[in-house]
């Protein structure tokens, strides 16, 4: 079976982190604001 390398990348608030982070993303980089308002990126790898 051939496993796709594709990901899923996005930008949340960081105060939601914690809810990506149960099903699975993992964060990019470090925190930094958007609009006065602190976001951080995201990634999910399907392998």
């Amino acid at each position: 079976m051939r496993r796709s390398q594709e990901a899923v990348v996005l930008s949340a608030q960081a105060q939601v982190q914690g809810f990506y982070l149960h099903f699975g993303f993992r964060a990019i980089g470090g925190e930094y604001l958007e609009a006065k308002i602190r976001h951080i990126d995201l990634k999910y790898s399907f392998e």
